[in-house]
């Protein structure tokens, strides 16, 4: 295999500020592009993070099974304390059809 496409490195605004426990000019993207640079990962971060009522909206389609973009998260039936924590996680008690 000699093509590589690219990879997305993704993140949230917050995490591309400098880090004070690493060099100046770096922060939590750093280390991960250059691990990745055989990959040609490119970061593509917003300009502002999304509203806390956004990103909530956005992981209730995706639980819900409404996401436009066809992502599906799936939980292990060993995970009791991630299914719980998500369960009654007060965003999603909203929704009568993800309480047990």
């Amino acid at each position: 295999m000699n093509e590589i496409a690219g990879l997305f490195v993704g993140g949230d605004r917050t995490s591309i500020k400098e880090d004070t426990k690493k060099e100046k000019g770096e922060n939590c993207f750093t280390d991960i592009l250059k691990e990745l640079k055989d990959y040609r990962p490119v970061l593509p971060i917003q300009a502002v993070n999304p509203s806390v009522v956004q990103s909530s909206n956005f992981i209730n389609e995706i639980y819900l099974g409404d996401s436009a973009s066809s992502i599906t998260i799936g939980i292990s039936d060993v995970c009791k304390k991630s299914i719980y924590d998500y369960q009654y996680t007060q965003g999603l008690l909203r929704e009568p059809s993800l309480r047990r």
